[in-house]
């Protein structure tokens, strides 16, 4: 049953950290492969979560709804909320699910999500408001990890210096693609650095 709800989510909005970090990252995601099996976070590409997957049905919908997340961002840009300097540093889990790449939690963070998730809730109404403890992160390997894997995977981790600062510049609204993963077109991504 589970697997039929995740089928049905069709966007999230997230942040995608630069080229470099995104790489370090990738390396661990492979690490997790070659080592311990892992594929599931190879369906996504490396970002930190907004907004987490939610459905949306209908055509045109993702632009509508890249509009209502451009309109929250320029909002919070008014007023000097964003962009932001977000840092990452170090390796975490949730339990024995989900391990990633700290992302140091601030009232940036949490001023993005407020503002953007109140912004699609008003405007598609029917989604649902994840209520869960917000824990900015970049995932390196969930749902997959074998029994005891994350323990062993996150004392490796430890050893390496994966660590940056970085203008949160963009927000990206992803979608599924037809291989059942997730991607952020270019024309889903809303990048600051371009406006004038």
């Amino acid at each position: 049953m589970a697997q039929n709800r995740f089928q049905k989510q069709t966007h999230f909005v997230g942040i995608l950290p630069p080229e470099g970090l995104s790489e370090a990252i990738e390396n661990c995601r492979a690490w997790m492969a070659a080592n311990f099996g892992c594929k599931s976070g190879h369906a996504t590409p490396v970002h930190i979560t907004i907004v987490p997957p939610f459905a949306l049905e209908g055509e045109f919908m993702t632009r509508r709804l890249v509009r209502t997340v451009q309109s929250a961002a320029e909002e919070l840009i008014s007023v000097g909320s964003f962009p932001f300097t977000a840092r990452v540093g170090g390796f975490g889990a949730f339990g024995d699910r989900t391990i990633f790449a700290k992302v140091e939690q601030g009232d940036g963070w949490n001023r993005l999500r407020e503002k953007i998730t109140h912004a699609i809730q008003k405007e598609f109404p029917k989604i649902r408001r994840d209520t869960r403890a917000y824990q900015p992160h970049m995932t390196v390997a969930n749902r997959d990890i074998p029994p005891g894997a994350a323990a062993s995977a996150l004392s490796y981790f430890s050893e390496l210096d994966v660590s940056a600062s970085f203008a949160t510049d963009n927000i990206a609204v992803f979608t599924r693609n037809g291989a059942g993963g997730w991607e952020a077109l270019d024309e889903n991504v809303i990048r600051l650095s371009e406006e004038d």
